[in-house]
C-alpha cells in the first residue's frame, strides 16, 4: 500500500469513526431542507458538505492540516474530498468498515477517533 493509500485509509476511517459516534446529529443536518450543509449525491444519497468534512478530518488528524490546505490551494473543497475519497454517504451501513460495525454491536469496545 503506498503513502497516499495509508492516508486516505487513515483519514476514511476516522472520518466514519466519527459520523457513527455523531450519527444522530447527522441526521438531524441531512434532515434539514435547503440545509448548505448536505449535499444530494448523483445516487440521492446524501453527505456532509466538503468544507465540513475537511474541517473534521483536519481537527480528528491535525497532522492532516497541512495536506489539507495544500490540497485546497490547489483545488476547490469539492475535488478534494473526492480525491481522498470521502464522497459518499458517511451513515450508509455499506460504506462502514467491519471493524466499526463490529463496535456498534458492543463485540469491541469505542476508542476515541
Amino acid at each position: 500500500m503506498n503513502i497516499s493509500n495509508n492516508i486516505k485509509t487513515t483519514l476514511k476511517e476516522q472520518w466514519l469513526g466519527f459520523c457513527k459516534k455523531n450519527a444522530a446529529s447527522i441526521k438531524e443536518l441531512n434532515e434539514l431542507e435547503n440545509s448548505s450543509v448536505v449535499i444530494k449525491l448523483q445516487d440521492d444519497s446524501l453527505r456532509l458538505n466538503s468544507l465540513f468534512i475537511l474541517g473534521t478530518i483536519a481537527g480528528l488528524n491535525p497532522e492532516s492540516f497541512e495536506l489539507i490546505t495544500l490540497l485546497l490551494k490547489l483545488n476547490s473543497p469539492d475535488l478534494v474530498v473526492k480525491a481522498l475519497e470521502l464522497d459518499f454517504d458517511p451513515l450508509a451501513t455499506s460504506n462502514i468498515p467491519a471493524f466499526l460495525r463490529r463496535r456498534e454491536s458492543g463485540s469491541s469496545s469505542e476508542s476515541e477517533l
